[in-house]
């Protein structure tokens, strides 16, 4: 399948549940390949009900979502399989399989018709778990896991894919600090060498204004979507924590307590 260059656009998008909308006005951002953005806020700001919305498993309350100028909604699953790959973190994997075999259900969309491996997939499976350092965990079976184990096999299972487009829900959850360092490190540099669209939802903000491209923020119901050195600026960064433990450094770009 020939694919063009992914780009996505919210426009006026409303989204919650029932008629309950999450923002006071609707979402507008446009997000392309080689960029890597971080869905920042606290719990309960709408940060995992977006990403719903933008991979249709949930359904939007008014505005669209585009996937290259059309509505996402009207694209049959298959196409959008080729373009978007998705992980979350509350996802349960059920049945006795080895990683190594979970990570191949993953290239499902390129196998031939006989459903056999080729050589490039092995080679890509290799290459993905050599460089997110798991694998020493390819014979292991997927119940025996620990949740951080868990949670990586999680994330090199959406880069399996090989999509142009990569949505994670909270892809560090159940991940000690340094795994959550390295993890987003290697999605920022995915996401410029690989020329890949990355949109993560994250409860780390220091983490999202040291390695994102483009932040959005959700706060008290309204969004600021921006850099991460043009958002340090913005008033809601020190207003965003009603904690007088906690202070924004906005030449450093982190909360400092």
């Amino acid at each position: 399948m020939n694919l063009e260059s992914a780009h996505i656009e919210i426009k006026a998008l409303q989204f919650g549940y029932s008629n309950h909308r999450l923002l006071d006005k609707p979402l507008h951002f446009t997000a392309k390949q080689g960029e890597f953005i971080c869905v920042a806020g606290k719990n309960g700001c709408g940060k995992s009900t977006l990403l719903k919305t933008i991979l249709t498993l949930h359904q939007p309350i008014s505005g669209s979502v585009l996937l290259n100028k059309k509505d996402i909604y009207h694209l049959k699953n298959e196409e959008r399989a080729f373009y978007i790959a998705y992980a979350d973190a509350d996802r349960q994997i059920f049945g006795n399989f080895t990683v190594k075999d979970y990570l191949l259900f993953g290239r499902y969309p390129y196998l031939s018709v006989e459903l056999k491996p080729t050589e490039q997939d092995i080679k890509q499976i290799e290459q993905l778990v050599e460089y997110f350092n798991i694998a020493h965990l390819l014979q292991k079976d997927i119940q025996t896991l620990s949740s951080g184990e868990y949670r990586m096999l999680q994330i090199v299972t959406a880069f399996v894919q090989d999509t142009q487009v990569v949505i994670l829900d909270e892809p560090t959850a159940n991940l000690d600090l340094d795994k959550s360092v390295n993890v987003f490190d290697k999605l920022s540099d995915l996401a410029k060498r690989q020329n890949k669209l990355i949109i993560i939802a994250t409860h780390q903000i220091n983490l999202a204004f040291k390695y994102a491209s483009k932040i959005l923020l959700f706060h008290q119901r309204n969004y600021y979507f921006d850099s991460p050195s043009k958002l340090a600026k913005a008033p809601v960064m020190q207003a965003f924590f009603d904690n007088d433990s906690l202070h924004w450094n906005a030449e450093k770009m982190i909360f400092e307590w």
